[in-house]
């Protein structure tokens, strides 16, 4: 959205206003934290709302931000501050690219923001644990209850921790990160609660320990919530479990119990299906066309495409995953990608003529 305020100013100000915006941003890019040298990049930098108009945010210079032109164009978020975490995720993954197919995981992501330094010193008496963290200055010791389940007979307990004493579950579930990190991001940027609490397991060897605390379930929404700069989480932590029945639980959790509700909603998901088709050529043909502009960008594919701009990240992610698209900030249709939309057009020539409207 266009700023009265920015239209307002003559060069003089702008310039003024661009050199504080440089001194306050340490000389680096608002979204990827990469040096802007105000010679060099001449013509090449912007000046961008952080929370967009749209979303509330004020069109004054305390919602402004130096940005390079080319990420400002790339970015996959209207909101600069999620723009600017989701670009240091991606760096992660650039450097984990080497590490193989299974990265980046939720340790990586906690070794790049110094979490998974220490273990947990912690005593277990009468029903409750007691643990001080001393390793970070703080000498307190906080004592909280232990719960154990009626049915399983597993034992947990509720803890905050710094993610100093956060680790990577390397035994029920260390799994690659999901698309789903950008929509995280998005969604606590906004303020909006977790509903579900991470869980852990610790295992230990009588009753004074000094164990790790393994995050298995919700790495996703610990990674988001990382990234966005928490340096304290709350968990759910098993206490000395069977990992063979954790592992079974976890599993059917995100397979047999998700099967009731597809079957409860088949009639609605073949729709969504048929229809993330149609979203698939729309972005297709968007990018097809804003591959012939001088000046790309890929906001301008989301608005053609007409897509919400919390899902484009998903849908891209998606399209690469297929090998429709070649990765890059713009990206570009590959062989498979232009006969995907050959054959599409096939199927709805063929359902018109059969009397099914499709699009």
């Amino acid at each position: 959205m266009p700023s009265n305020y920015l239209s307002s100013l003559n060069d003089s100000q702008r310039t003024s206003l661009e050199e504080k915006l440089f001194a306050a941003q340490l000389e680096r890019c608002f979204i990827c934290g990469k040096a802007i040298d105000l010679s060099l990049h001449k013509g090449s930098l912007e000046i961008d709302h952080i929370e967009p108009l749209s979303l509330g945010g004020k069109d004054e210079p305390a919602n402004f931000a130096l940005v390079h032109v080319s990420c400002n164009k790339s970015r996959l978020s209207s909101n600069l501050q999620v723009a600017h975490v989701m670009s240091a995720f991606d760096e992660i993954k650039e450097k984990c690219a080497a590490m193989g197919p299974n990265h980046p995981t939720l340790g990586d992501i906690l070794e790049a923001y110094e979490g998974a330094k220490y273990e947990l010193n912690l005593r277990i008496n009468d029903g409750k644990i007691s643990y001080s963290l001393p390793e970070i200055g703080v000498n307190n010791i906080t004592t909280i209850p232990v719960f154990k389940d009626e049915l399983s007979g597993m034992q947990s307990f509720f803890i905050k921790l710094p993610i100093a004493y956060i680790f990577q579950d390397e035994r029920i579930n260390q799994t690659k990160l999901g698309s789903n990190v950008h929509r995280l991001v998005e969604e606590f940027s906004e303020k909006k609660p977790q509903l579900h609490i991470s869980l852990g397991w610790t295992q230990t060897n009588g009753n004074i320990a000094k164990t790790k605390i393994k995050v298995f379930d919700g790495q996703n929404r610990v990674a988001a919530q990382v990234l966005l700069g928490a340096k304290n989480l709350p968990l759910r932590v098993f206490l000395n479990p069977d990992l063979d029945i954790l592992f079974t639980t976890n599993t059917n959790a995100s397979t047999v119990l998700r099967q009731v509700a597809f079957d409860k909603s088949l009639q609605r998901r073949v729709s969504l299906r048929r229809d993330r088709l149609k979203v698939y050529m729309d972005l297709l043909l968007a990018l097809r066309d804003e591959s012939t502009k001088e000046r790309k960008a890929l906001t301008h594919v989301q608005q053609k495409a007409n897509v919400p701009f919390d899902r484009l990240k998903e849908y891209i992610s998606e399209l690469q995953e297929l090998s429709l698209i070649q990765d890059g900030a713009m990206p570009k249709l590959t062989e498979k990608g232009l006969q995907y939309m050959i054959e599409y057009e096939k199927v709805v020539d063929f359902m018109n003529r059969m009397g099914m409207a499709y699009r």
